[in-house]
């Protein structure tokens, strides 16, 4: 979420925006930094990493208690 956020700030606060066309763009006094192409970019691949990394440990998990479960309906039935 957090890399999220920083995204979307990013890309809707930047002087380049498309939500800030018909307005004029007054410079913040704090966070103009991370108002540029190089931040998006970054958080915006951290977020989508972070998301495949949090898939691919979900469908990992789902598997391990698949197995579980069938050793112990295999111990089960021998008993």
């Amino acid at each position: 979420m957090l890399f999220g956020g920083l995204a979307f700030y990013s890309y809707a606060f930047s002087a380049s925006s498309p939500l800030c066309e018909g307005h004029v763009y007054y410079k913040s006094s704090w966070g103009e930094g991370l108002k540029n192409r190089v931040v998006f970019t970054w958080a915006f691949l951290e977020m989508i990493t972070w998301f495949w990394v949090f898939l691919t440990l979900r469908e990992e998990r789902r598997e391990i208690a698949a197995k579980q479960a069938e050793k112990r309906a295999a111990r089960d039935d021998m008993m």
